[in-house]
């Protein structure tokens, strides 16, 4: 038997991984093959499984079918409500609300964003603060990618910091 929110998970998961990879044909792909949009009201996936295409949903074009859908939750989670504040690139807040929620790899992954959207506003204290805290917690699980990406943004002069 199918359990539509496994498949949900894995899916969302899927076209998060492809869009982080480059591969956004691919990740789109993934997003079209699961009306996410149509999942069975009565039951719908637990809030948490949204996050992983919520990292994505902007970039393959589903950012504002998602925030609308988890608007329309019943129950407004703490997952629900920082889903809803990444898949509008409210970074620095949803890092703080990851923190509350203890899952440390999104609250990274949060300030990492968040830096990179103070740095391309000029806002480079709050960047530096946000990437140094992501920075820590890639270093001590080994996220090289991350760590990389983090530190390209702490050490590139302010005018190249894109």
């Amino acid at each position: 038997m199918q359990q539509p929110d496994r498949v949900f998970q894995s899916l969302a998961f899927a076209v998060r991984a492809f869009a982080a990879s480059g591969a956004l044909e691919r990740a789109r792909k993934h997003a079209s093959d699961f009306d996410f949009l149509s999942l069975d009201r009565r039951r719908p996936p637990p809030p948490w499984s949204y996050v992983h295409f919520a990292w994505a949903a902007r970039e393959v074009g589903y950012a504002d079918e998602l925030d609308r859908l988890l608007a329309q939750q019943k129950r407004q989670t703490k997952w629900t409500v920082v889903t809803r504040a990444v898949v509008r690139g409210e970074y620095a807040e949803a890092a703080e609300m990851f923190a509350q929620i203890e899952t440390r790899p999104h609250e990274a992954y949060a300030r990492l964003r968040a830096g990179e959207k103070l740095v391309a506003t000029g806002r480079r204290p709050e960047a530096d603060e946000q990437l140094k805290s992501a920075l820590g917690f890639f270093r001590s699980v080994g996220a090289t990618r991350y760590m990389r990406e983090a530190e390209a943004l702490l050490s590139a002069p302010v005018e190249e910091r894109r």
